[in-house]
């Protein structure tokens, strides 16, 4: 017997960028411990893959940091990796194949992500938006917006951390307490 209360629920969307948030950008290692970055490995690319980048900064720790978020979040890959995020980057994570934002390249806004974004999220579903690329125009969607928004910016020399993962899981776990 199905209630005529019960509704299907989607979870809120995470957008997820690669560069300066999964795969901080290049820097060495040292340089990196400084400022938060310990547990970091280089890993080579293959060049046949035909990516610009040679080699990325991955750190072990955002498997649990992903696995945590993907308890809570539709994760969506929001980058300009584009499918090469499910094919190079998911499986560094232990990531199944996820949804992926249609980037277009053309548009000239602060926020260069932001009109493929405003076309794929619906007005009407949760989000939280991580990229360490997030300008004014992003602010003003995110404000603008009738479902709950959250835009995390990361260090582009850092990535994802512990504490921006917190963030995140606090302000999911409000969006419960206010339904």
């Amino acid at each position: 017997m199905t209630d005529s209360t019960s509704q299907l629920v989607l979870p809120p969307l995470l957008l997820l960028d690669v560069d300066g948030v999964l795969a901080p950008f290049q820097g060495d290692v040292l340089s990196m411990s400084r400022v938060g970055g310990e547990g970091f490995r280089r890993v080579d690319l293959d060049p046949q893959i035909g990516l610009r980048e040679t080699f990325l900064w991955v750190s072990d720790a955002n498997n649990e940091r992903l696995s945590k978020l993907g308890d809570s979040f539709e994760i969506v890959w929001a980058t300009g990796w584009a499918d090469s995020a499910n094919r190079v980057i998911g499986p560094l994570h232990a990531l199944k194949e996820l949804p992926v934002v249609e980037l277009d390249w053309t548009f000239e806004t602060p926020t260069w992500k932001l009109p493929s974004i405003e076309s794929f999220v619906p007005d009407n579903r949760p989000c939280v938006w991580v990229d360490d690329d997030l300008g004014e125009d992003a602010e003003r969607w995110a404000e603008q917006r009738r479902a709950p928004t959250l835009l995390v910016r990361c260090e582009p020399h850092i990535g994802l951390t512990d504490q921006l993962t917190e963030r995140c899981l606090e302000w999911v776990a409000g969006l419960s307490r206010d339904t």
